[in-house]
């Protein structure tokens, strides 16, 4: 048993082995509603574990004091989760985390050798485990248990050198991405408290020879958002609002078309549109507003598209709606849930609010280049990590067996 690729200088074969002659599984903390508080012991669960790192939001405390906590190096692993795609996700406890609690959704592999450690924990990052794993999962919940686990079996290298050589090789390919992801999640925060400063008009722009612009004007949204009814012509392509996407092809972002067979009465969006969903989103139960930035696209007819005044007015609405705190605060006070928890809002009901924004063209445009910049520049993250991780994936598949 040897992987199609290798460093040169190893000949040895492989052996085969089962998960519990290499490490030992540690269970998780049960707790229940009323252990949690403010302050307390971090509990890490699945929604901490993105992308094979740890990330720090949607926390939850507890106040518990006898608990099996992490150690550096361990191996954090989701057995239990309502979403099936989270089973086998995985994230490696570096020093920071090491102390923390994990609740009983989760479970931890620990190596019994301090050789095999690194090389462990990229073990469960190959499709050979996450076949193992998704053959495995419960009939009638979306579980794997630790019999199962422990039966999994996976190639190893006789010689230790190459075990240590292989994990630290790509525990570098990991620093690599989780610095890049970092950098990104701090040019996140960034802008999110950039944003909060310019339009609570803490932060200012002023003209270029020094002199202040303005005040800014409150706006009615129907004054400066304009539905332009423009409907589908057949030739083009049926569109979604993501969070996290905006504007995006149907079927690049969910796999296929969810269309009606007839799409003559979807909404034609040109352009720099603004775009009202109107149904609950993840943090948005309100919906979510989009500017677009594609061409040739058309939405569903439940969504209300506008055309804004000024392209820069939508550059700012956007980057505006992009807190679920703004979207709330907006949209709140003039929403009717209906029995289905449903949202029952008319397009000129959701025009009818105003906000304050700037009334001159020039500081608009200030605004917007450096919304631009901010957005280039996470867009070049995004292509970072995704190249570094794609190109570990691909040596994955080959190094191990």
């Amino acid at each position: 048993m040897t992987p199609k690729l290798r460093f040169p200088e190893f000949k040895d074969n492989w052996k085969l082995v089962r998960l519990n002659e290499v490490a030992s599984l540690v269970n998780g903390l049960t707790y229940d509603p009323s252990m949690i508080c403010d302050e307390g012991i971090l509990v890490l669960r699945s929604s901490n574990v993105q992308n094979g790192i740890l990330t720090y939001a949607d926390n939850v405390f507890v106040d518990v004091t006898d608990y099996n906590g992490v150690k550096e190096g361990d191996v954090l692993m989701c057995v239990r989760n309502g979403s099936r795609s989270l089973i086998g996700k995985t994230a490696v406890i570096d020093k920071a985390a090491a102390g923390l609690a994990f609740g009983a959704f989760m479970v931890v592999v620990r190596s019994k050798s301090i050789e095999n450690q690194s090389f462990l924990s990229q073990v469960f990052q190959t499709n050979i485990f996450f076949r193992d794993v998704h053959r495995n999962l419960g009939a009638t919940i979306n579980s794997i248990n630790n019999s199962s686990l422990n039966k999994f079996q996976f190639g190893i290298p006789s010689n230790t050198t190459e075990t240590k050589k292989l994990g630290s090789f790509f525990e570098l390919l990991s620093y690599k991405i989780n610095l890049l992801t970092k950098k990104k999640e701090a040019l996140e925060t960034c802008k999110k408290g950039l944003m909060q400063k310019i339009f609570s008009q803490e932060l200012r722009f002023k003209r270029d020879d020094g002199t202040d612009y303005p005040e800014w004007t409150s706006y009615k949204l129907s004054k400066i958002l304009i539905e332009h009814k423009k409907r589908s012509n057949g030739s083009e392509q049926v569109h979604s609002v993501s969070v996290h996407k905006g504007v995006v092809n149907q079927i690049e972002h969910l796999g296929r078309s969810f269309a009606a067979k007839d799409v003559s009465n979807y909404n034609k969006v040109l352009f720099g549109d603004i775009i009202y969903t109107k149904s609950p989103t993840g943090d948005f139960p309100y919906g979510i507003i989009k500017q677009s930035y594609v061409e040739n696209a058309i939405v569903s007819p439940l969504y209300c598209v506008t055309s804004p005044i000024d392209i820069n007015i939508g550059y700012l609405l956007h980057w505006f709606f992009e807190s679920k705190v703004n979207v709330h605060n907006y949209l709140h006070p003039i929403i009717q849930k209906g029995a289905k928890n449903t949202i029952n809002i008319t397009n000129n009901t959701f025009l009818s609010r105003s906000l304050s924004l700037p009334s001159d063209k020039a500081e608009r445009e200030k605004i917007k280049v450096v919304y631009s910049s901010l957005n280039d520049n996470l867009k070049t993250l995004e292509s970072e990590i995704l190249k570094v991780t794609e190109f570990k994936k691909g040596l994955l598949q080959q190094m191990f067996v």
